[in-house]
């Protein structure tokens, strides 16, 4: 079960925890050694209506961590949990019904339990509502109330909030155009992990938006986004290293990272 969690948490961050997919496929893989029996007892505890137990386990068949992917069963038990009130069970049982994962697709019925959710402030139901506004789905498209649900989200520490926030300042939809903001909206995010927000980051440093123009702290979030597999870092360091910006030049250096992103689909 700690397993499980971990690859979770690594994937998805929360307060206190940093993202790092590669130690979430790592944990992941961990479950996978064990199979059925690393979900036994959550299984036991999930017949017994522990809603906490019942959403890991939903969380399990979702992701096909140490059981086989089953969105029908992934949908049964994270509506119980749901029912029961675990807040991040309401807000996946949305995104269930958002996606038609395991149900039929109801986005209307998702933006409910995204509420639900949202009332007891948890911070990706939040988000997620931000994103339906943003989309213009199940709601009317309206930028700026989607400005402001990714604001709440981002105060109650969604990674995913706050990189999203720096996108907004930097391209100026639903606020005014502000680059320092989107810095450091991009930073708060970086520094969780968010591999994304680090390329971000990045890329600000390189192209001088809202912080002093430096191509060796732009290399240097670049790597860290491209430890964690992304793919325009790993492309981006592939032209660092080959025009010598911000390191010195080192073609087989720029050689490795294109290939990485190459491979990645790049």
């Amino acid at each position: 079960l700690a397993q499980a969690r971990l690859a979770f948490l690594k994937t998805h961050g929360r307060p206190g925890v940093k993202i790092h997919l590669k130690e979430a496929q790592r944990w992941s893989a961990a479950c996978k050694v064990r199979g059925e029996a690393s979900v036994a007892w959550l299984r036991a505890a999930s017949d017994a209506n522990i809603a906490p137990a019942q959403f890991c386990l939903a969380l399990c068949y979702y992701n096909g961590i140490a059981v086989l992917q089953n969105d029908e069963l992934a949908f049964k038990w994270c509506e119980s949990a749901a029912v029961l009130g675990h807040a991040g069970a309401q807000n996946v049982l949305g995104n269930l019904y958002l996606e038609g994962s395991g149900c039929v697709k109801n986005p209307k019925l998702g933006l409910k339990w995204y509420i639900r959710a949202a009332e007891k402030k948890e911070a990706a139901a939040i988000y997620n509502i931000g994103t339906l506004f943003e989309r213009g789905v199940a709601v009317e498209e309206d930028v700026f109330q989607a400005y402001e649900w990714y604001v709440r989200a981002s105060l109650f520490g969604s990674v995913n909030a706050q990189n999203v926030l720096g996108i907004f300042h930097e391209q100026g939809l639903g606020v005014s155009r502000q680059t320092q903001r989107a810095a450091h909206y991009y930073r708060t995010a970086a520094l969780s992990g968010h591999p994304h927000a680090q390329y971000n980051l990045g890329r600000c440093y390189h192209e001088g938006i809202g912080v002093f123009p430096d191509n060796s702290m732009a290399v240097t979030w670049f790597h860290a986004a491209a430890d964690q597999d992304h793919v325009m870092s790993l492309f981006s360091l592939g032209i660092c290293y080959e025009q010598g910006i911000g390191v010195g030049i080192n073609r087989a250096s720029a050689m490795k990272f294109y290939t990485q992103a190459a491979c990645k689909g790049s």
